[in-house]
């Protein structure tokens, strides 16, 4: 039953009283019935509002999914490009920009200074910042060394 009609109902029990009191009466009783119900349709717009936008949230959080994904393939297509077209710092143990544009861009778009060490590509000879280049077994295991101390250790193999 609406809040209206109850109102409305209610009303008819003030029989006893004058019609001014009744009118009165059923006037407030409505009144009170319309705004409960203007109360009932804000509360169900702010639920179905709710609603939307808690479906628009998860929807943004499978697009930034989606995106942080992308992110983290184009952050190693730009690494790996780095890698290959980058200079090689023998002081700096890692790579450098060598003043191109576009590895600079990379460089920052990296958040990476410049040089920019990378222990892992260097050789494995104690001491040595060179670029690793060949992996070999040695007495010591597989070691990825230099060009130089790649020699160094096939000479001694021999």
């Amino acid at each position: 039953m609406s809040n209206l009609r109850e109102a409305i109902e209610a009303s008819m029990t003030d029989i006893g009283l004058g019609w001014e009191e009744r009118l009165d009466r059923s006037e407030e009783r409505i009144r009170a019935a319309i705004a409960a119900n203007i109360d009932d349709a804000t509360l169900d717009a702010h639920e179905t509002e709710a609603a939307r936008l808690r479906e628009q949230l998860e929807e943004d959080d499978a697009n930034l999914a989606h995106c942080d994904e992308e992110i983290e393939k184009l952050r190693g297509a730009l690494i790996g490009m780095v890698r290959q077209f980058g200079h090689w710092s023998d002081e700096a143990g890692g790579y450098m920009t060598g003043g191109l544009s576009a590895l600079q861009d990379a460089f920052e778009a990296l958040r990476w200074s410049d040089p920019r060490p990378e222990p892992e590509d260097r050789c494995e000879a104690p001491g040595c910042t060179k670029q690793r280049s060949s992996g070999m077994p040695t007495p010591d295991g597989y070691r990825w060394l230099c060009y130089e101390h790649y020699r160094l250790v096939e000479e001694a193999t021999r």
